[in-house]
């Protein structure tokens, strides 16, 4: 009985929880426009876990610092080709081609290893961007050169 409670606790708690992070404003689109004829991107680190460890981030070969929970690091770059490495435990690559004037989000996403944090990278798909918008809005930047 006790654990029917204790989820039932929970069950609120999440509940309570999601419905402020879907009613969260966004960053100002403004803020985050890329300077004419730039692309802008944004490496989120939205998990809670990071198991007391940092992940370098690195961009195109520039190094922009170690992201742990709730940090992001944002990027000015030129259209084209854009190298992501993320590395912990293991490394992590991720590679797109930016568009002249757009903002690209991307999670990252981090989970247990052996002995430190393994790290993923994805783009954010558009149901996620809100989500990674307002992680932005509330996070700790770690790097921008923008």
């Amino acid at each position: 009985m006790k654990f029917n409670k204790l989820f039932a606790c929970i069950g609120v708690a999440s509940a309570i929880l999601m419905s402020q992070v879907a009613t969260a404003s966004p960053i100002d689109k403004e803020a985050d426009a890329p300077a004419d004829g730039k692309a802008l991107v944004y490496v989120v680190h939205a998990d809670r876990f990071d198991a007391g460890n940092s992940i370098a981030l690195v961009i195109n070969g520039n190094y922009m610092g170690h992201m742990s929970a709730g940090s992001y690091a944002k990027k000015e770059v030129e259209p084209g080709k854009v190298e992501l490495l993320s590395r912990g435990e293991n490394m992590s690559t991720l590679d797109f081609v930016a568009k002249p004037n757009e903002t690209y989000y991307v999670k990252k996403v981090v989970r247990p290893g052996d002995f430190q944090s393994r790290s993923y990278l994805m783009m954010a798909d558009e149901s996620e961007v809100n989500i990674a918008q307002t992680k932005i809005s509330k996070g700790r930047l770690v790097s921008s050169d923008s």
